[in-house]
């Protein structure tokens, strides 16, 4: 954040008409970390024993020319990395760097039908059309549209 930049806050509790803030000091923790779990839940959510790429993916974060990017986020399975990237006639999911623990499954999320492309650093366990199980830590997985 700049010195100086906007500045943002979350109240603990809401008005139910206003939406205003009527309770807190106004840098409400709790709020802060639900929005944090929110975010990353929409990116990926990570269960015993899979990990789960963008489980409820939009249509629009796919539109040609487009990228997601994770980083670091933290996980069971260590710190987890990776990109989604789109073009007119396929979405590449970039898995960067091995966490500690690598994930017995992996499913990989789409919001249309596509087809995977197999390569030799995963196996294909499930293919639902616009989801994919697999096992392995991939470096690329692509999909055609």
């Amino acid at each position: 954040m700049r010195r100086g930049g906007k500045r943002f806050s979350l109240q603990e509790i809401l008005h139910p008409g206003s939406g205003a803030g009527i309770m807190g000091d106004g840098d409400s923790v709790e709020a802060m970390a639900a929005f944090a779990m929110t975010i990353r839940n929409i990116l990926f959510m990570d269960f015993e024993n899979r990990l789960d790429v963008l489980p409820a993916p939009r249509e629009e974060w796919f539109r040609p020319g487009s990228e997601i990017v994770v980083q670091d986020a933290p996980s069971r399975f260590g710190p987890i990395s990776f990109k989604v990237v789109s073009s007119g006639s396929e979405v590449q999911y970039r898995f960067i760097d091995l966490p500690k623990f690598v994930p017995p499954e992996i499913m990989i999320n789409l919001p249309f039908r596509a087809k995977i492309r197999q390569e030799s650093d995963f196996v294909i366990k499930k293919d639902f059309g616009n989801a994919v199980t697999i096992n392995g830590w991939p470096t690329i997985v692509k999909f055609f549209r």
